[in-house]
């Protein structure tokens, strides 16, 4: 369906107050060279910094991509990256030129290419080149007056190649390329990524921290009352990394201990003690969770061990014909007789 061409920057066109993204040829470099850079909330709006929100339309990132929506024809989604001033006739590869996006209803947003036609910055203006995947044979298509040399096709003013465009303006200057979702049908999408040149910028959202999460701790009654085992398998990671680290600590003034599930002995006594759980994510983000344990001497030795000693209370009662009676802190033993009722 024919869109109309809308104009995407502001009076900053003219006044020449864009970011630089590189002025090498063949490919168009960064400040730190080609490759693929991603952006999150937090610095894509610096980057696509001229905002087409204020036409109705949704620009955020979510996890995985950059989700743009419109639900009205009068309403547009798009933002421009503007570049500083590369000439058009060193970028006439098409292959300069993608973006990849998953669309959940309508069409697809469109890739724009800004251009001011002559080169002349003291004659502000531009034109807007649109190409749309699977559309037109893959062409950019123009309806403006101010471009010459490009032949009309399927309803539009000029539709032609990069080369063509290129040929027809040779002075031509790209100025900035862009997303563009609407005016014209309503459409839903999430665009992974964007390619201009030979850099690339993909879309996500920032490195959260992990969950950490204690399970109840169990204590070990094959052992001193004073051991317990401990799980924080359960803690989570919003970004789905696998590789957490989790450290131990038992505030008891021991060193701390690593891995997902530990086991500790506290020291001899009554007392309760916070035991802390740090865990970390590849990229450093980490969060902690707390529980608290009692340790406490158990009341009912008849069958185990005294409290503090190791002792086993049948094994003392044994020798010498005792027999424990109570608690360990109030142990009483009596010394049957022998005699005819023994």
């Amino acid at each position: 369906m024919k869109r109309t061409t809308a104009s995407l920057l502001t009076g900053a066109l003219a006044a020449g107050t864009f970011a630089v993204l590189a002025t090498a040829a063949p490919g168009i470099a960064s400040a730190s060279g080609c490759g693929t850079t991603t952006l999150d909330e937090n610095t894509f709006p610096a980057k696509f910094s001229i905002d087409g929100s204020l036409m109705g339309g949704v620009s955020e990132i979510v996890d995985g991509g950059l989700h743009v929506k419109t639900t009205a024809p009068d309403q547009k989604a798009n933002r421009v990256y503007p570049v500083d001033r590369v000439p058009l006739a060193s970028q006439t590869a098409e292959s300069n030129y993608g973006y990849e996006y998953d669309t959940a209803t309508g069409l697809g947003p469109g890739y724009n290419l800004l251009i001011d036609l002559d080169g002349n910055a003291a004659t502000p203006g531009y034109v807007t080149l649109v190409k749309e995947n699977g559309l037109y044979g893959g062409e950019w298509w123009n309806n403006s007056a101010a471009v010459k040399g490009v032949e009309p096709g399927l309803g539009y003013a000029h539709l032609g190649t990069i080369q063509e465009y290129s040929d027809a303006n040779p002075d031509a200057q790209i100025l900035g390329f862009a997303y563009s979702l609407g005016r014209g049908p309503s459409g839903d999408a999430v665009i992974r990524s964007i390619t201009f040149g030979c850099n690339t910028f993909a879309f996500d959202l920032a490195n959260r921290a992990p969950v950490a999460d204690i399970a109840e701790p169990v204590d070990e009654a094959d052992a001193s009352y004073r051991s317990f085992w401990f799980d924080g398998s359960g803690s989570t990671d919003p970004d789905g990394d696998i590789n957490l680290a989790y450290s131990w600590n038992f505030g008891d003034g021991s060193a701390a201990q690593t891995g997902a599930q530990v086991s500790h002995v506290f020291p001899k006594g009554k007392k309760s003690y916070t035991v802390t759980l740090t865990v970390t994510d590849p990229s450093g983000l980490s969060s902690t969770d707390t529980v608290t344990v009692n340790v406490t001497p158990p009341t009912n030795t008849v069958g185990g061990p005294l409290a503090d000693t190791g002792a086993d209370v049948k094994g003392l009662a044994a020798l010498g014909g005792l027999v424990a009676v109570g608690s360990a802190a109030g142990l009483v033993a009596n010394r049957r007789r022998k005699g005819a009722d023994a």
